[in-house]
């Protein structure tokens, strides 16, 4: 509301999205993200956590021999 009311628009702005076009629509909603979201920084992240469940699901498998019994 802020922003609103320092770009000059009123306090009791209401508009109505759904009379945009989808495409429309779309392209702002994905325009608004990218702006405010690091991509890079969210691939990275995925990578590392892809990473450390890789690492985890391992650890848990040898741990699993050895209570069975199994020899590593």
């Amino acid at each position: 509301r802020r922003w609103l009311r320092e770009q000059g628009f009123p306090d009791n702005l209401a508009v109505e999205l759904d009379a945009l076009p989808p495409a429309t629509l779309q392209r702002l909603v994905e325009e608004a993200i990218r702006s405010n979201f690091d991509l890079e920084r969210f691939e990275r992240e995925r990578r590392v956590e892809h990473e450390e469940r890789v690492r985890i699901a391992g650890l848990r498998d040898r741990a699993a021999a050895v209570l069975e019994g199994d020899s590593w």
